[in-house]
C-alpha cells in the first residue's frame, strides 16, 4: 500500500506526502515509523526511539515534518494519555518508500504508545503494549513486525 493509503486506512489524511510524517484527526494522532528503525530492547519489548534508532537528528531536526509531527506528539501527550496509531513505513530511512502498512491494532492485540517526547527537538520513544492491559508487548508477543 502506499503512504497516503495506509494513512487513509486508519482514518487519517496526509496534507503534504513527501513531507509529512504525522497526521492528525478529531479522534487521533497517526504517526509513521521506519521498519527498520524499530527494535527490540534488552528486555525484549518492541520500541523506537529517535535518540537510539532514528536517523541523524541534524538531518531531520528542521524539517516541516518534525515540526508538523512536534505539534502532533504535543497533543498526544496532553490529551491521548501518549496512545498513537502508526504507519509503518518499509525501504531506506529516510530515503525511498517502498510500502507502507496501517497498524490494525484489534487484529494484532496490540499499540503504539509514546512514553517520552522531548517537544524542543522532537525526540521521542514509542513502545508498543498489549491490547486492555497496559503491559508492553514483549518477544512473546503474537505481533508480526
Amino acid at each position: 500500500m502506499n503512504f497516503s493509503n495506509a494513512f487513509q486506512a486508519l482514518g487519517y489524511i496526509i496534507t503534504q506526502p513527501r513531507t509529512d510524517w504525522s497526521a492528525m484527526s478529531p479522534g487521533g494522532v497517526c504517526i509513521s515509523i521506519w521498519r527498520d528503525e524499530i527494535h527490540r530492547s534488552g528486555d525484549g519489548l518492541f520500541v523506537f526511539d529517535t535518540q537510539l534508532h532514528g536517523r541523524d537528528h541534524d538531518l531531520w531536526k528542521r524539517k516541516p515534518g518534525n515540526r508538523k509531527r512536534i505539534g502532533h506528539l504535543a497533543r498526544v501527550m496532553a490529551e491521548l494519555g501518549g496512545a498513537v496509531d502508526v504507519v509503518i513505513v518499509h525501504g531506506t530511512p529516510g530515503g525511498r518508500v517502498t510500502s507502507a502498512d496501517p497498524w490494525d491494532v484489534e487484529r494484532r492485540g496490540a499499540r503504539w504508545r509514546v512514553v517520552s517526547f522531548d517537544p524542543g527537538s522532537g525526540h521521542y520513544r514509542a513502545e508498543l503494549e498489549r491490547l486492555g492491559t497496559g503491559q508492553p508487548a514483549s518477544s512473546a508477543s503474537p505481533v508480526d513486525m
